[in-house]
């Protein structure tokens, strides 16, 4: 195409056009302002469970489920913290009484009390704890050091802790306490 053949057309040949350019002007001057972008900040999340007074936590990943009040059948011969076994969906299930493996007095029965399903390896265990305290998040910039008061039974499986405005909750590492051969070894 020619430069000859593209004519140049004014806006007055054109007063569609400027009946829509009017419209913008109009629009543009009356338009609300767009809210500001806020920095969205990462979380992290996990369950939330007490044994004893302590309020630990796991990633959501290393608890495959909790159980409410599943049949125990007791074992003969296995340690005191080994509460029974638990027939969860055709599987054989040792349930163990996380308290009184930690060496924080035995958990007593009650409505609160859940089992955690924990799943590593070859290894599938029900860990009961005194209650679930839900799904947590937490920032990323709330996570602390473990404080130096924790109880040396729990020492080997927390791994550090986040702390909210008015509670601690320590990081509980499910991996690390079903690697530890103490646990595995539940025979008396």
């Amino acid at each position: 195409m020619s430069e000859k053949a593209i004519e140049r057309v004014s806006d007055e040949d054109l007063p569609a056009f400027n009946l829509l350019a009017e419209i913008d002007k109009r629009c543009r001057s009356s338009a609300i302002e767009l809210p500001k972008i806020e920095e969205v900040k990462a979380q992290w999340s996990g369950i939330g469970f007490r044994v004893g007074n302590a309020n630990l936590i796991s990633p959501i990943g290393q608890i495959q489920e909790i159980l409410t009040d599943p049949e125990l059948t007791n074992v003969p011969g296995a340690k005191a913290w080994v509460v029974g076994v638990a027939n969860n969906r055709g599987i054989l299930l040792p349930v163990i009484d996380l308290s009184g493996y930690m060496g924080m007095g035995k958990t007593l029965g009650s409505r609160r009390n859940r089992v955690l399903v924990i799943k590593f390896g070859l290894l599938t265990s029900g860990l009961l704890v005194h209650e679930i305290r839900g799904q947590r998040h937490f920032l990323y910039e709330q996570e602390v050091d473990a404080p130096p008061e924790l109880p040396e039974s729990l020492r080997p499986y927390v791994e550090g802790a986040f702390k909210n405005i008015d509670e601690m909750w320590l990081l509980f590492n499910m991996r690390r306490l079903a690697e530890t051969p103490e646990f595995v070894q539940a025979a008396a």
